[in-house]
């Protein structure tokens, strides 16, 4: 998960740097790969909790 954010913002630096994108646009874009790791995290986060729950009632 954190190796496809770390793609991700490289990628943005990289379209900026090229300028290809502009600044604001970087940093539009930051926010959102951040948004979907910490929503994809979260996910992971309950799904490793049921899980446990369910073992552990076992």
């Amino acid at each position: 998960m954190r190796n496809v954010r770390r793609d991700a913002n490289e990628a943005l630096k990289k379209l900026e740097k090229d300028k290809k994108i502009s600044e604001d646009d970087l940093k539009a874009g930051l926010d959102k790969v951040q948004k979907a790791t910490d929503d994809g995290i979260a996910k992971i986060d309950a799904e490793l909790k049921a899980k446990e729950a369910e073992v552990m009632s076992v």
